[in-house]
């Protein structure tokens, strides 16, 4: 019993170490704050919260190949970048109110400028054209302006098929009180509706009125399923509330973190919403639960009509940033004592 024992506490401890950082897959020397990335055949791109600049690797070796992108004004420069997604045989860049196109290795197609009411934001790449997200600013009142917003698919030429959901911002994000119009109030844990996309595939997620609804449209906005996510109201305690603080600060560094005390304050509900976020591939919904455990948290898998595949534990600190390739969820782990980044993936 004893060697049985210290087995399966071994395989306990192995299995863990998994689920932590899951496998990697290679080792890169790009260094950055809060890297977002993109698998584009067999090349990873990497590319940083500031700055226009992409890194392409090997994604099998992590050897780096090129880099690309240019900061500015001019023709096939971007002033920020804000998303970019594959296409096929191209990327869509978009950012500083521009979308470009451009080869695998980052030569310009083409570039349309956006403004106004027309601008949108893609969100994700389909077949036969892209989730996209509008936002419009507008005053409620005096002393509390708001946002409005719509979650849209466009075609593969940028123009609108339908439109899944439309409405106020207020609650979601920060918002300005009458009595202090220097600082704001923003929701730490905010009820909200998400939306994603895989194929010609489209889900949008409300985690509002304490339960977790999912509608599966089509590209051209005909509902194929519907329904209702289980949920059981998770109180946010102390410790929730100081974990959050600390996460802020160990993003944005602790001087920044009082920068922004002095315009914003964090509102905390009571109960958790019922889920966090919701990532697809071409079977399943991945539903990121705030049920937490020793570090890991509640993942419920679900198949696109709602029934429950599997519900699993991962690793808390997986995140939105990740993308999902044949059943492996891929995300990139930084090394604190390089501070350089390695590709892994789990198998959730």
């Amino acid at each position: 019993m004893i060697k049985r024992s210290g087995i399966l506490f071994f395989l306990i401890m192995i299995l863990g170490v998994f689920w932590l950082n899951g496998e990697k897959v290679c080792d890169i020397d790009f260094i950055g704050k809060s890297p977002a990335f993109c698998l584009a055949k067999d090349r990873l791109l990497v590319w940083g919260r500031e700055g226009v600049d992409i890194h392409a690797y090997d994604r099998n070796s992590g050897k780096f190949l090129y880099h690309f992108g240019q900061q500015g004004e001019g023709p096939g420069e971007l002033r920020n970048l804000n998303s970019l997604f594959i296409k096929g045989e191209d990327l869509i860049l978009q950012g500083g109110g521009k979308m470009i196109k451009t080869s695998l290795s980052g030569e310009m197609k083409y570039e349309k400028k956006q403004s106004g009411q027309d601008s949108f934001t893609i969100i994700k790449s389909l077949d036969g054209g892209f989730v996209a997200y509008h936002q419009n600013f507008y005053h409620l009142g005096r002393s509390k302006p708001d946002l409005g917003y719509q979650f849209q698919s466009v075609d593969d030429e940028f123009q609108p098929l339908a439109t899944f959901y439309q409405g106020s911002m207020e609650g979601r994000v920060s918002f300005y009180q009458g009595d202090n119009p220097k600082r704001q109030k923003s929701n730490a844990f905010s009820e909200d509706v998400s939306i994603d996309g895989r194929g010609q595939k489209i889900v949008l997620g409300d985690s509002r009125y304490g339960q977790g609804n999912f509608t599966v449209f089509d590209i051209h906005g005909k509902e194929l399923s519907r329904f209702n996510l289980e949920y059981q109201a998770i109180p946010v305690t102390k410790a929730d509330k100081d974990h959050f603080i600390y996460l802020l600060k160990k993003n944005y560094g602790e001087s920044n973190y009082q920068k922004e005390q002095q315009y914003t304050e964090y509102i905390f509900p009571d109960y958790f919403p019922a889920f966090y976020f919701f990532l697809l591939d071409d079977q399943n919904i991945y539903i990121f639960t705030y049920s937490l455990r020793e570090g890991q948290q509640k993942v419920i898998c679900t198949d696109y009509s709602g029934k429950i595949v599997r519900e699993c534990w991962v690793d808390e600190s997986l995140s939105k940033r990740g993308q999902f390739e044949k059943g492996w969820y891929y995300h990139l782990v930084e090394d604190p004592e390089t501070e350089s980044f390695s590709l892994h993936r789990n198998k959730i």
